[in-house]
């Protein structure tokens, strides 16, 4: 029997700091509502932040709160894998970032990544997310 997992697709859109911020908290005290029943060691969190994690200047762009989150409990699985440079967004021939994520708790990605390794050294098979 597997372990149930849980898979949270994110879109924030590229609206004033402050909103996006507001989004940013609201969508994680809603992970926190005891109704909901959330297994965070087992959470998937993917999607479009609208944000680059990797700027210096990342709490203009979003919550302080949210990269705690992210930060405390969470592993970046595209820098994990060595993908992190891949860019998801192009705004012109000169400005262009990672904007989307994936993360998963470490403990969820330690038995992922042997996994994810164990695929990769496969002959004629390669590691696409």
């Amino acid at each position: 029997m597997f372990v149930p997992f849980f898979v949270m697709v994110v879109y924030v859109t590229a609206s004033s700091g402050r909103a996006r911020k507001a989004s940013f908290n609201h969508l994680l005290d809603s992970l926190f509502i005891p109704s909901m029943d959330i297994d965070l060691v087992c959470l998937i969190n993917a999607g479009d932040s609208n944000y680059s994690h990797l700027r210096a200047n990342l709490l203009s762009s979003t919550s302080e709160r949210w990269v705690s989150f992210l930060e405390e409990r969470f592993v970046d699985i595209l820098r994990t894998f060595g993908l992190h440079e891949l860019l998801t967004f192009r705004r012109n021939t000169s400005t262009s970032s990672t904007i989307d994520y994936i993360f998963a708790s470490s403990d969820f990605t330690s038995p992922l990544s042997r996994q994810i390794y164990r695929l990769s050294t496969l002959s004629g098979l390669t590691t696409h997310f």
